[in-house]
Formats: C-alpha cells, structure tokens, sequence
C-alpha cells in the first residue's frame, strides 16, 4: 500500500507495495516550499487538450490536485496548454499517468518534464516495443533524472485525495500479457466532488478509456458493469474505429463523450486526424449525449453547476 502525503507542493511517500494502491493527499502546510491549498470554488474540472496540443485531459480536483492523463506525442503543445490553463507560477502535477506507453500517447511527458514538477508518475508497467521503445526509454530516464517516483498501478488499484478518487478498472494480468498492447492500457473511473469540502454540489464521474479496445470492454461490462455508469465518457483509440462499443455506451450512458481524435488516419480514421464515420455512428445510435470533438472544438473544459447540470465549453487560453 501506497500513502502520499501532500504538504504544499511534496508528496512524502511512507509505504509502498503493488498489491493495493491508496494515495491520500492532506492539506498543504505553510513553510515547506511555499506550499498552499486552492479551493476551487467551482468544483472538479476536466480539461481535454485539442489534438494540436497532443491531447491529454487534466483533472483538477477542488482540493488542488492536479491529475494529468497522457501528454500526446512529442513535440505537442501540451506543455504551453497546462501553463495557460493553471494559475500563473503553478507549475506543479501532483499525478501523471501514462494509459499506455507508446510514442502517440507519453511521448509528451518528457518535454513537460523541462517546465512542471511532478509528484507521482503512474504507468501499467506494460513496457511498448517497436518505434515507442525508445520515446520509452527517454522518457524514464529523465524521469529518474528528476527524482520522479514511479509506479505500476492496475485494476482494482485506487487514488485516493481529500475530494476526489481515482479508480483503476483494468488492466487485469491476463491483458498485460497480451500479444495486442492497447489491451494493456490504463482504463480509469475518475470521481471528483463538485465544490470544495464543506460546500455542496453533485459530483462528477468520467471514465477514461486509454487505448483500450474490444476485448477490454468486453472485459468491463462483465466484471466492473457497475462502475461504469459515468457523467463523462472519454473514448479510446484518439478516434478510432476499434473501440467504444455500443454495448460501452450503453453501459456508460454519459452526459458527455469526449473524442479525442488527431494525430494521423488512425484506425479507421475517415480522415487525417478526424474521428471514424463509424464511431460517431455508433455514438449517435447508441447515446443522446453531447459529443465533443476536440479536432474541430479545440481544447474542452467540462464542470458541473450547484444546481447539477453538467456544463462545458471550449476553454479559452
């Protein structure tokens, strides 16, 4: 088990071991590093950077938290997306997952790691092979080279804060031994409470599908049917065809789908950098919910009101 303790801006580690993972963050203290604790009046939010930006969703709990999953490829914007979105001089990520580790997805972090801290980095410990071996490879090195602790997590792993919780669905073992890689990915619930403690609002919950694909939604709807009922879909694949399913859908029955397409054709890709025809079909078929595209919307800020309405916007830098 796993404690982390947050005192302004260090995480101070007291235990560790992979069977559970329990991550517990405490109000900042003054004096050592400067360290505070902002209350974000307006509750959770999540960003979901644009396909310029390399994607990428930061999480933001009201207790300060700040959960960055995935970081695009190297070479995005994503870096200058974070500092635009936090408050000037806050360069702090207290948690960074890595959903699954290839080129198009972490490649990112690295150049994040020249202008933000982080306190935790999380991965499924699936190392990739072929041409992200070595975007890999740099990556944990500086890593190291930044005194960043480094962790494998997996399903039924949790994240713990003062008002939020992360939960891991998958991978089980047997998907990290597949011989298809996006099996292996990081699949996330993400809840957070709508206002700071104290004050009252409805929650909100996403589910973050990584690379995950069929077979990993197969998986879920037989063993995690419950805890996929979620606000926020984000789907998987950047946009492919190869996953979010109908059946997914239908599980999730969201508020909201995020599509993060970009970056190439894809899978399925009807175009350089647009969503499979067949994946907005089946979303259109499936849910009434919003879509968002962050190809065509850029960057998405999504929050929920007092009174419990789900809202979102394009946010502005």
């Amino acid at each position: 088990m796993i404690f982390f303790r947050k005192f302004g801006t260090f995480n101070l580690i007291l235990a560790a071991s992979l069977v559970l993972l329990d991550v517990y963050f405490a109000a900042g203290m003054a004096g050592l590093g400067g360290g505070r604790m902002r209350e974000n009046s307006s509750g959770t939010r999540e960003y979901f950077l644009s396909a310029a930006e390399g994607g990428g969703e930061l999480v933001m709990f009201p207790d300060d938290v700040k959960i960055l999953i995935d970081a695009g490829p190297a070479g995005s914007a994503a870096a200058s997306a974070l500092a635009a979105i936090l408050p000037s001089g806050d360069r702090y990520i207290d948690i960074a997952i890595s959903s699954y580790p290839s080129a198009r997805q972490s490649g990112g972090f690295t150049e994040i790691l020249d202008d933000f801290r982080i306190g935790t980095f999380l991965w499924s410990g699936r190392r990739p092979a072929g041409p992200g071996a070595a975007s890999w490879g740099v990556l944990r090195a500086k890593l190291a080279s930044k005194g960043v602790p480094v962790a494998v997590v997996g399903a039924h792993d949790r994240i713990k804060t003062v008002s939020g919780e992360i939960a891991v669905l998958s991978p089980e073992s047997a998907f990290l031994k597949s011989p298809e890689p996006r099996e292996a990915s990081l699949v996330l619930r993400v809840e957070g409470k709508g206002a700071a403690e104290g004050q009252s609002a409805a929650a909100m919950t996403s589910i973050f599908m990584g690379g995950a694909d069929l077979a990993v939604e197969r998986y879920l709807a037989a063993a995690e049917s419950a805890a996929l009922r979620a606000d926020i879909l984000k789907t998987a694949d950047a946009g492919g065809s190869l996953a979010t399913g109908a059946s997914l859908l239908r599980d999730v029955r969201p508020e909201a789908v995020i599509v993060a397409a970009g970056g190439g054709t894809g899978a399925g890709k009807a175009a350089a950098g647009a969503p499979a025809r067949s994946l907005l079909g089946r979303i259109a078929s499936s849910t009434p919910a919003r879509v968002f595209r962050t190809d065509t919307g850029g960057m998405i800020e999504i929050w929920r009101r007092r009174g419990g309405a789900l809202e979102a916007a394009r946010a502005r830098k």
